[in-house]
């Protein structure tokens, strides 16, 4: 069948590993030597907006006392490297999968989802939603073979360098804070960071798009 929009989204755009994250540590590493205590009694809510509006994604720096800040990355690589399967079984659904779900009741449209691990693969293959998206499995993005794709989504801007030959697409990025600058005019208008689209943006076309709605239907910082 032929698709007007063949469209690859990474499991991260659809699950929120960050909440994965925070609930984690609230179970299981209560440390009060290396957590903030009063930080794990926020809301999945608040811990959201927190994570939108950081200017560096590092879910970790958010939970850790001041002194332990600097080691926030080493400590994250290492939960995500032992604990993962947990990390992905806590994550929870973020507002990608609703437009998914209309993307779904066309034939127009091809949902790819792309899985790093068996975890994730499991966690979309329960998805009453996106039972009939197609999975594509592959933990290194520069072994994708992107020119069957016509528009990807990404929630990292800056993992979009990963992927070989990227041209001519349609490029939806994450609004999360650390995707943006502000641009040194007038205006101070909100732009993807210059330093990815010196490298993409000639070459495609780049939104940004809501991971979720902050607005008084849907208080994500309540």
């Amino acid at each position: 069948m032929n698709y007007g929009n063949n469209i690859l989204v990474p499991f991260d755009m659809i699950y929120d590993i960050d909440i994965g994250i925070f609930k984690l540590i609230k179970s299981e590493y209560r440390n009060p030597v290396f957590i903030d205590t009063v930080m794990l009694g926020m809301s999945n809510n608040n811990f959201k907006y927190m994570m939108l509006t950081m200017h560096t994604y590092d879910p970790l720096n958010i939970l850790l006392k001041d002194e332990y800040k600097n080691n926030s990355i080493s400590i994250l690589n290492d939960i995500i490297t032992t604990e993962y399967n947990k990390v992905v079984k806590l994550s929870e659904p973020t507002e990608i999968l609703k437009l998914l779900m209309v993307y779904m009741k066309t034939s127009l449209v091809k949902i790819n989802i792309l899985c790093k691990t068996e975890a994730e693969k499991e966690i979309i293959l329960n998805d009453k939603i996106l039972k009939n998206a197609s999975i594509i499995m592959n933990d290194d993005y520069s072994r994708i073979d992107i020119s069957k794709y016509d528009s990807i989504f990404i929630k990292n801007y800056r993992d979009l360098v990963k992927f070989r030959d990227l041209e001519g697409k349609s490029i939806f990025v994450g609004r999360y804070r650390f995707n943006q600058e502000e641009e040194s005019n007038e205006e101070k208008q909100i732009i993807p960071l210059k330093e990815i689209t010196v490298l993409v943006g000639d070459v495609n076309r780049i939104y940004f798009i809501d991971v979720y709605t902050i607005d008084d239907s849907y208080p994500i910082y309540g």
